[in-house]
């Protein structure tokens, strides 16, 4: 599911020094930002957790076929009006990473991705699940950022990308199933998303519910990425400061959790995919590079992503 674009608005975020040397700049960020935001969070969480992530490609069959090296069952998407195709990675709980691409300019949602492929490939958006569409949609109206009820999706006003983060109800097709569920590298969610720099979404994620976590997140690009738990599902958010990117473009890569590490590594070793391990993080984590996943960072992770803190 794609969402249409949205009127567009500038954004705020948060920025705070350390108080001494005894407290590591980024917990007394985090731990700050969690007492200023906690006053503006629903009593109920708005979002309960990851919905899913569309990726740009330019060429869907090859990437489609690059997924499945990765040890991915890829469902066949559907037909789109405006010249839209997509594909899919399914997971029992209604997420996904969607695979998707526009060769022509036949609407406002399809010129926009032909515009941000000009870029080159990755991740274009990410969306958060929201039971209950119509209370986000009054909640984003009460701050005054026009958003867009579109049935199953709602987008809001943002500075760089219309719908660079909206909100979805994971929207299940009647032919999802086991039949896509079965991925080889035994994935089975999608448990994280990493952004770059100061994302002012994350503010707004944090007024719906999501929990700010005063431990690092270990990657490849950054050792000190700030984590933000949904606390319904505990899935993620973590935002890396010292990666720096174009607001467009500030979708690193997304974490899928696996049932086993080994499996995973064996699909890769198989197909000859280049594995990322960096020495200070977790044992039972991989990451596949950009150059394999078609401009996402990938990581496959097992078990509780709590033990991933350093």
């Amino acid at each position: 599911m794609t969402p249409q674009p949205a009127a567009r608005c500038s954004g705020g975020s948060l920025g705070f020094a350390s108080s001494g040397p005894d407290l590591p700049s980024h917990m007394f960020v985090v731990v700050l930002a969690a007492f200023l935001l906690s006053a503006e969070a629903p009593a109920t969480p708005l979002v309960e957790g990851l919905d899913h992530t569309p990726v740009a490609v330019t060429d869907l069959d090859r990437a489609a076929n690059d997924f499945a090296k990765l040890g991915f069952i890829i469902k066949p998407g559907r037909p789109h009006k405006d010249g839209i195709r997509n594909k899919h990675v399914k997971f029992p709980n209604g997420g996904e990473i969607e695979l998707i691409t526009a060769s022509s300019p036949t609407d406002a949602l399809a010129k926009e991705y032909v515009a941000w492929l000009r870029g080159g490939e990755g991740p274009a958006s990410w969306s958060l699940y929201a039971p209950d569409l119509a209370a986000v949609t009054a909640f984003l109206s009460r701050r005054q950022l026009q958003p867009n009820d579109e049935g199953d999706v709602v987008t809001y006003s943002q500075a760089a990308v219309a719908h660079r983060l909206f909100f979805a109800d994971r929207l299940r097709s009647p032919t999802d199933g086991p039949i896509y569920w079965a991925h080889p590298n035994t994935a089975y969610k999608l448990r994280r998303v990493w952004l770059a720099g100061s994302p002012s979404e994350v503010d707004l994620v944090v007024k719906l519910g999501a929990e700010v976590e005063p431990r690092a997140a270990c990657s490849p690009f950054d050792s000190q990425a700030t984590v933000y738990v949904l606390p319904r599902e505990g899935d993620e958010i973590a935002v890396a400061p010292n990666v720096r990117r174009s607001q467009a473009r500030n979708l690193i890569g997304v974490t899928v959790r696996v049932r086993s590490i080994a499996a995973a590594r064996r699909i890769l070793e198989k197909n000859h995919v280049p594995i990322v391990r960096p020495a200070s993080c977790r044992s039972d984590s991989l990451w596949v590079g950009p150059s394999s996943a078609h401009g996402l960072w990938l990581e496959f992770a097992q078990g509780e992503m709590h033990r991933e803190f350093r």
